[in-house]
């Protein structure tokens, strides 16, 4: 069986050949890890987009606060609309009845100068 010999190891000041003329064995190799290869920051961000879904009840508290939020203005606008027309046409003065009365004058008028 014949002898395998392994290539020298370069030291720090050694100079490398051009990429093309090493042979596989010489380039580096990365080590394995235990860690899955990274993705790019914008497939992160898609893919846990796409995985998180918002919960159904989420939505019904939702559109209950929002239900009862419709229902609040429309009594406040209601409210502000009766005391408007309470206060425009509550506080005028109003005739219950009419006086009349009539004045008979049996001398002349006099007018007094001082």
């Amino acid at each position: 069986m014949p002898e395998q010999t392994m290539p020298p190891r370069p030291s720090l000041g050694a100079t490398h050949a051009a990429p093309d003329e090493q042979s596989a064995s010489e380039q580096p190799s990365r080590a394995p890890t235990h860690f899955p290869p990274t993705q790019p920051l914008y497939a992160q961000i898609a893919a846990q987009q796409m995985r998180r879904r918002t919960p159904w009840f989420v939505w019904l508290i939702g559109g209950c606060l929002g239900a009862i939020a419709l229902l609040l203005l429309i009594v406040a606008l209601i409210a502000g609309l009766v005391g408007g027309l309470y206060f425009k046409f509550g506080l005028t003065p109003t005739l219950m009845s009419q006086a009349s009365s009539v004045v008979l004058l049996v001398a002349p008028p006099r007018a007094v100068m001082r």
